[in-house]
């Protein structure tokens, strides 16, 4: 066990960003059009996510919060789900919560770091294989084409897919 009183003091470099990083489904809670959700229904979860936090309610409180722990940053993501429940139609009231989102996060000072895949993606995308099959390829492009030019304005750095080798 360290004491941690006798460790040397740590210094970060000039510039050096604290932030918080989450990742939607698992803080905003029913996130329902997901592969995540539909499998955590089918009891292959132990705790499934549920409200989790209700961070998608609750993200102008949780930005205070940010804003008042001093953090100068925040990565998120943005749930496909949400965005586009059923293959070719996009949500309308789901972007603009997450527009609406991103707004208050750069007025409140922060640097935005967006994830656009954590994880989950549609249930209908999952349902046809998902990123398994390289034909899919272009649903998940389809998708990157209609949200990124709608978020950009907001975005300091991007995180295409978060831990593509895990899952």
């Amino acid at each position: 066990m360290y004491d941690l009183f006798s460790l040397p003091d740590i210094t970060f470099p000039e510039g050096f960003l604290w932030g918080s990083a989450t990742a939607g489904h698992q803080i905003e809670g029913d996130n329902i059009h997901s592969q995540r959700w539909a499998s955590e229904q089918a009891g292959h979860c132990e705790k499934p996510s549920g409200k989790a936090c209700n961070h998608y309610e609750l993200y102008r409180e949780d930005t205070a919060l940010l804003k008042k722990l001093g953090h100068q940053a925040y990565r998120m993501s943005l749930e496909w789900s949400r965005l586009e429940p059923v293959e070719g139609s996009f949500n309308q009231k789901a972007l603009d919560h997450y527009l609406d989102e991103l707004r208050l996060l750069k007025e409140t000072g922060l640097q935005v770091f967006l994830t656009l895949h954590h994880f989950t993606h549609p249930l209908w995308f999952e349902e046809k294989g998902g990123f398994e099959r390289r034909e899919n390829l272009p649903l998940f492009e389809c998708f990157l084409e209609y949200i990124v030019p709608k978020v950009s304005l907001f975005v300091d750095s991007w995180n295409v897919i978060n831990e593509f080798n895990l899952d």
